[in-house]
């Protein structure tokens, strides 16, 4: 696959500025959230669960949209690296959430491993079969095992499909994720000049 990017140099802007000042955070397949919302989140297993997985996608003004769905191990744990990753939840919901994904039916630890720079983590795995033919691929989600924090997402090739290219090979990670830092602060970014 090929990509042309281009860019042009100027000043840094915003992308779709919400008018309100934000506080609203959007998570993929679940719905839309205030950051109190987020704080009030239940902290156990089947809580999160229903959260995640059950209902339809919730709306701000009241509304829903389509069902949600988590019909495989894999799907959870993508809910799961949402929540994680992009919204300011509080520990106790974190470890919750932790505790889902660790005792998810066909979401197994891989103990030690190491991400692609080379940090020591413990990994979460579920495995699935591609849409696209690419054939039978695991994502595994890495934590920092003193900390908790997400470092990273990756897939990884473990069988070979119909339309798996020659270098999809058994092993192969195909895509990865990291994460070198993450927080959250109610003070405006200072953008890089």
């Amino acid at each position: 696959m090929t990509r042309t990017v281009s860019a042009k140099s100027g000043a840094w802007q915003e992308d779709d500025p919400d008018a309100g000042g934000g506080g609203i955070f959007h998570i993929p397949g679940i719905g839309q959230f205030t950051y109190q919302e987020l704080q009030e989140l239940p902290t156990d297993s089947a809580g999160l669960y229903e959260l995640l997985c059950e209902g339809s996608v919730r709306f701000l003004d009241g509304g829903s949209g389509a069902p949600k769905r988590c019909d495989n191990p894999k799907k959870v744990l993508d809910q799961a690296f949402s929540v994680l990753t992009d919204t300011p939840v509080p520990p106790k919901v974190r470890a919750g959430l932790m505790r889902l994904i660790t005792d998810y039916p066909g979401v197994r630890g891989l103990g030690a491993v190491r991400d692609l720079l080379g940090r020591p983590a413990v990994g979460l795995a579920a495995s699935f079969e591609t849409a696209d033919g690419r054939g039978t691929l695991q994502e595994e989600v890495l934590f920092d095992q003193r900390t908790g924090k997400v470092l990273g997402r990756r897939h990884v090739q473990l069988e070979p499909g119909p339309d798996s290219e020659k270098w999809q090979v058994p092993g192969r990670t195909l895509d990865s994720w990291l994460i070198m830092d993450s927080g959250w602060s109610d003070a405006k970014p200072a953008l890089p000049g």
